[in-house]
C-alpha cells in the first residue's frame, strides 16, 4: 500500500475513533464517492459497448457494404482484444504506472478508438478500431474495479459501492440495446460508437480531480513464485477455492444473461416484429429489476450474511426466468411470456454479480487488486462469448431441423429459442451449485 493510501486510511481510523468526522475526513469521503461516479461512468462505457453496436449492425453493413460472413467481426474484434488483454491490463494497473494514470490512459484511449470507429470508411478500418477499443477497455476494466476495491474497505460502504458496480455491469447490456435502437433509428449507426467519446472524456476529467494515486508497493514482480500466463497471473489469486468459485459463478451468470439477450432480441424483432427502438424499450424492465436488486436489495443483505445467501437464490431466480422462456409460442405476447422472464433474469443475475465482485477482489494483497479484477472481467468476457456461441448454436441448429420438418419459419425460430432457453437454465443451475463454495475471503 502506498504512502498516500496509508495516510488516508489512518486519517479515517483516527476520525472514527474520536466519533466526530473532521473536515479533512469528510472531504476524503466525499472524494471517494465522487471517484465512484467516475469509476461507474468508465464501467458504463465498457458495458454499453458490449451491445450498443448489435442493433446498429444492419445499418453499418448497408453503409459500408460488407458481407454477412464478415459482420461478426464488429463484435469479435472487440471481445477478442478485450478478453485477450485483460490480464495484461490488470498487471499494468498494479504496476508503478499507478492506477489513476492507468485509468486515465484507458479512458482517453477508449475515447479516441471510439471516435475512430465512428469515422470508419470501410470494414478493415472499423474492425481495427473496434479491436483498439477492446485493447483500451482491457486496461480500463480491471483498473476501475481495483480502484473500487482499494477505495472502499468498510463493509457497508463496500457493499454500496459494489452495488453500483454490479448494477452497471449487469444492466449495461440492456441499456446498450435501448441506446443502440434510439441512436440508429433517430440519428445514424455511427453515433452508437461516438456516444462513448463524451462519456469517457467526462470520466477522465473527473478522475484527474478526485482519484487518489495508487501504485504497487514493490516493483519486484517477476519472481518465479508460481506465476503463469507469461508472468501475468499469480497462482495465489486463483487458487483460493472461494475466489475461484466467484470467478466461475460470474462466467455462468453472464453466459446465461448474454445468451438470453441474443435470442430475445431476435424473438422481439423477427417474431413479434418490434422495431429496433421498441425492442430496446422492451428490455427496460430487465434493467429496472437489475437496478433494484443491485442498489437496494444486495447492498443491504450482503454485509449481514454470506455472499452465497445472495448468489444461490439469485441463480435460482434467473434459472426460473429462463425456464419461463421455454414455454413461449408463436402467439405468445410480450406481457405474458417475455416480461416476467426478463424481471426474474435481471433481478437474479444482479443478486449474483454484486457479491461475486466483492468476493473476487476481497482478501487479495493491494498489489494484486488489479490482476484479481482482471480475472473477474476475463470470466465475464469468456462467459459472454461462450453463452452467446453455445445458445445461438443450439437455437440455429434446432431451427434448421424444424424447417426441414416443414414447420413454418416463425414456429421453427421460436422452437430454437425455447430449446436454447432450456440450456441457458441449465447453465444458471450449474451456477447455483458453484455458488455454494463462494464465501467471503478474509483479509490476510
Amino acid at each position: 500500500m502506498d504512502r498516500a493510501t496509508r495516510g488516508a486510511l489512518t486519517l479515517m481510523a483516527v476520525t472514527l475513533s474520536r466519533g466526530r468526522p473532521t473536515a479533512s475526513a469528510t472531504h476524503l469521503q466525499d472524494r471517494r464517492w465522487l471517484a465512484l461516479v467516475c469509476i461507474a461512468m468508465a464501467q458504463l462505457t465498457i458495458a454499453l459497448d458490449a451491445t450498443v453496436v448489435n442493433i446498429a449492425m444492419p445499418s453499418a453493413q448497408a453503409a459500408l457494404g460488407f458481407s454477412d460472413a464478415d459482420r461478426q467481426w464488429l463484435v469479435s474484434a472487440y471481445t477478442l482484444a478485450l478478453g485477450g488483454l485483460l490480464l495484461v491490463g490488470g498487471r499494468v494497473a498494479d504496476s508503478r504506472l499507478g492506477r489513476r494514470r492507468a485509468f486515465s490512459i484507458g479512458l482517453l484511449g477508449f475515447a479516441a478508438a471510439s471516435a475512430l470507429s465512428g469515422a470508419a470508411i470501410n470494414l478493415p478500418m472499423l474492425v481495427a478500431a473496434r479491436a483498439l477499443q477492446g485493447a483500451f477497455a482491457a486496461l480500463l476494466a480491471p483498473t476501475a474495479l481495483s480502484l473500487l476495491a482499494v477505495l472502499f474497505i468498510e463493509p457497508h460502504e463496500r457493499a454500496r459501492a459494489f452495488g453500483v458496480y454490479g448494477a452497471i455491469a449487469a444492466s449495461g447490456g440492456a441499456i446498450g440495446l435501448l441506446l443502440g435502437g434510439l441512436l440508429t433509428q433517430y440519428l445514424e449507426w455511427r453515433w452508437c460508437l461516438y456516444i462513448n467519446v463524451p462519456l469517457a472524456l467526462l470520466a477522465a476529467l473527473g478522475a484527474r480531480a478526485v482519484l487518489p494515486e495508487s501504485v504497487a508497493a514493490s516493483g519486484a514482480r517477476a519472481k518465479s513464485n508460481g506465476i503463469v500466463l507469461l508472468g501475468l497471473l499469480p497462482l495465489r489469486v486463483v487458487l483460493d477455492r472461494r475466489r475461484a468459485a466467484a470467478y466461475l459463478a460470474a462466467l455462468l451468470a453472464v453466459a446465461g444473461m448474454f445468451g438470453a439477450f441474443l435470442f430475445l432480441t431476435y424473438e422481439l424483432q423477427v417474431v413479434l416484429t418490434f422495431t429496433p427502438l421498441q425492442a430496446g424499450i422492451a428490455f427496460l424492465p430487465m434493467s429496472a429489476a437489475t437496478f433494484v436488486a443491485a442498489t437496494l436489495v444486495a447492498p443491504r443483505v450482503l454485509p449481514r450474511t454470506s455472499p452465497r445467501a445472495l448468489m444461490l437464490p439469485g441463480f435460482l431466480l434467473a434459472a426460473a426466468g429462463m425456464a419461463l422462456l421455454t414455454q413461449i409460442h408463436v402467439d405468445t405476447g410480450y406481457a405474458t411470456g417475455i416480461l416476467p422472464a426478463e424481471i426474474l433474469l435481471g433481478f437474479g443475475v444482479a443478486c449474483v454479480m454484486v457479491p461475486v465482485a466483492s468476493v473476487a477482489t476481497a482478501g487479495v494483497n493491494v498489489r494484486d487488486a488489479g490482476i484479481a479484477a482482471a480475472v473477474l472481467n476475463s470470466s465475464q468476457q469468456i462467459g459472454a462469448s461462450l453463452g452467446t456461441a453455445l445458445l445461438n448454436g443450439i437455437a440455429a441448429a434446432t431451427t434448421a431441423v424444424y424447417i426441414l420438418a416443414n414447420a413454418t419459419r416463425p414456429e421453427a425460430l421460436v422452437h430454437g429459442y425455447t430449446t436454447a432457453a432450456a440450456w441457458g437454465a441449465l447453465l444458471l443451475l450449474a451456477g447455483a451449485a458453484i455458488s455454494l463454495f463462494a464465501t467471503e475471503v478474509r483479509n490476510a
